[in-house]
């Protein structure tokens, strides 16, 4: 436990911040919190945690004076994180339990940011995860792909099985497809891309009105009104079945998120 003044120069130590690492802290303020609470690097390579002296928000930024910054909201209702930056075996879930098992041959290459699970297109070779239920809520999924093989016919970014089905995957280099099934029928909503080189998907399922929203780049593209809610069992979760490129950090949330969250996910994405 430490107590810091105004003013006062904080303790120091050296260190090397290069390559993957985390921090864990607990903060506690007797009035209106501002300036630094954390600190790595100097001007043009740095980690910065503070508060906003004007807004009183908590802000993150990384990479220097140039990078965006975002504001750390209670983003509440987080159930699994994926970075998907392991070399080799699970790729752990970094909020919940969910920890994906690779099946096959499941590689490791450099992505849009930092590392991520590589795929070569073949059918056989993904990661999985069980017992994930889409049916009976709301959620929220975000994901980054990269596909660098031959489009139709790369196979899925990822997919939910079992008694619900949801699929995203490319039909050509310029369209992407999220379909929809269960027990009534399929419905699908197609969203139109630049190219398969990098995108920051975002899409959102609010349970109450079946309405199924998707963003691309933090941009809202197209969205679907579903004729029936999805069933609540437990799914299979696949990621890169078939799919020839890279996914990197995907997000699962059970509510549906505003869009002002949308943009915080996609600089946090860009951070």
């Amino acid at each position: 436990n430490t107590a810091f003044q105004p003013g006062k120069s904080p303790p120091r130590m050296g260190h090397d911040e290069d390559g993957t690492w985390s921090i864990n802290l607990t903060i506690s303020s007797a009035g209106t919190p501002t300036g630094c609470v954390w600190e790595a690097g100097g001007v043009n390579n740095d980690a910065l945690l503070f508060f906003d002296g004007i807004t009183g928000d908590l802000v993150w930024r990384c990479g220097g004076a140039g990078r965006t910054t975002f504001v750390l909201d209670d983003m509440t209702s987080v159930i699994s994180r994926w970075v998907l930056n392991q070399p080799s075996g699970l790729r752990l879930d970094s909020v919940g339990s969910n920890d994906l098992t690779p099946v096959g041959d499941v590689g490791r290459a450099l992505a849009f940011v930092g590392y991520g699970a590589n795929f070569d297109g073949d059918v056989d070779n993904y990661l999985q995860g069980t017992d994930i239920s889409i049916g009976g809520k709301s959620w929220t999924l975000g994901v980054i792909a990269d596909g660098s093989g031959t489009f139709p016919g790369t196979g899925t970014i990822l997919e939910f099985g079992g008694g619900s089905t949801l699929k995203l995957e490319f039909t050509t280099s310029t369209n992407v497809r999220v379909t929809v099934e269960d027990s009534v029928g399929t419905q699908t909503m197609d969203m139109t891309v630049t190219g398969p080189e990098t995108n920051v998907f975002c899409f959102t399922y609010d349970n109450g009105t079946g309405t199924l929203t998707g963003y691309v780049n933090d941009t809202l593209n197209n969205t679907l009104a579903t004729t029936a809610p999805l069933q609540d069992t437990a799914n299979n979760l696949y990621i890169g079945r078939g799919w020839d490129g890279y996914v990197n950090d995907v997000w699962w949330i059970e509510r549906v998120v505003t869009a002002a969250e949308i943009t915080e996910l996609y600089e946090m994405t860009l951070s």
